[in-house]
């Protein structure tokens, strides 16, 4: 990381707590593999910037410098058990959040998690675990990023991925699929 990349995020506000315009990912236990935080974090800013390069809104915004950049902030979730990350955009330079683009890139995530979720066969959302399979086709970048994802939340005990009202919780080789 640049010395401008690291002023700007130290001075960066943390991202908004409330709604729709925040991604909350909560991990249990607290004490977690370094590799597969890291790994986690790589696909899940992958897998959330492909989902909003499919949106109007975000090819338009990630077509133009500087682009949105996604920030994060690391805490105890309520109860004390775990890691909470919380994730908003916000402009490059200045560091402002960006609500309206967070909660619009945000919403096209959970669309295309949760439906790559129910797309696969029942049996892994009651009894066996099944990972999405790989389709193969260079024009499905945000699916296989989703696909990528899917198998870093494996590597958790309990991962609850929420945005809003809606909630992914992936326990072991169990999915719960919540809100709207």
């Amino acid at each position: 990381m640049g010395e401008r990349d690291e002023s700007m995020a130290a001075d960066a506000e943390p991202p908004e707590s409330d709604g729709a315009s925040t991604l909350v990912v909560k991990l249990s236990p607290a004490t977690q593999l370094v590799s597969a935080l890291s790994s986690l974090l790589r696909t899940l800013q992958a897998a959330v910037r492909e989902t909003a390069l499919a949106t109007p809104e975000g090819a338009r915004r990630f077509g133009e410098a500087p682009h949105p950049v996604l920030l994060a902030s690391l805490g105890v979730p309520a109860g004390g058990d775990g890691i909470e990350l919380r994730f908003s955009f916000a402009e490059h330079i200045s560091s402002r959040p960006e609500p309206e683009f967070s909660k619009a890139a945000f919403g096209a995530f959970m669309d295309r998690l949760e439906g790559t979720l129910k797309a696969q066969p029942q049996r892994m959302l009651w009894d066996a675990p099944s990972r999405p399979p790989r389709t193969g086709r260079p024009s499905q970048a945000a699916s296989e990023r989703i696909r990528l994802l899917w198998e870093d939340l494996g590597r958790f005990r309990r991962v609850v991925l929420s945005v809003g009202t809606r909630r992914i919780t992936v326990s072991g080789d169990a999915v719960e699929i919540a809100g709207n």
